[in-house]
């Protein structure tokens, strides 16, 4: 599924986040129902009261932003921050690491998912991706009822570059 142009490129980046996952990441690991989505009309919610068929579950999640409408006497930056989160269920590492590792593998081909997908202003504006250093705290994070929480498995930030001339144009 391509992204949705029509959209801004803070929405598509998520988009094509998404988009990546589902190419690279198996249902047998991750199940589509267990996808928790925040880029659909109508939001994936999360479930209470969880069956050992709904999980392990997964969701993208934006954790910053930060631009600079001058980076150049013609650009600007906005860099988004993201991390890719999983609810596993226990404290078993081989569930874990099996996702993250299927997960490693998916982002190594963001260039096809996002950077070539993400489009506005006549261009694709979705230059960079860097990894961040995660810190799991798997072995002391429970939240209750949840038995093991919400761990993050990926952080990311992606540069987009944009016209300084079509950021002061938008909307029009």
């Amino acid at each position: 599924m391509a992204v949705d142009t029509s959209k801004d490129p803070i929405f598509q980046t998520f988009q094509g986040i998404w988009d990546c996952l589902d190419a690279k990441v198996s249902t047998a690991l991750v199940k589509a129902n267990n996808r928790i989505k925040h880029t659909k009309d109508q939001r994936t919610v999360d479930k209470s009261g969880l069956n050992t068929s709904d999980l392990p579950q997964m969701r993208v999640v934006q954790t910053g932003l930060k631009g600079q409408i001058f980076s150049t006497s013609s650009s600007c930056t906005i860099n988004v921050y993201w991390a890719i989160e999983v609810k596993v269920g226990d404290k078993r590492l081989e569930k874990l690491t099996a996702i993250q590792f299927a997960i490693y593998c998916a982002m190594s081909q963001w260039e096809t998912y996002i950077r070539d997908e993400v489009t506005w202003g006549g261009g694709n504006p979705f230059r960079r991706l860097l990894p961040m250093k995660v810190e799991t705290e798997y072995a002391t994070r429970p939240k209750k009822p949840d038995p093991a929480g919400w761990i993050t498995v990926w952080a990311g930030v992606g540069d987009l570059f944009l016209s300084t001339t079509a950021i002061q144009a938008y909307p029009d």
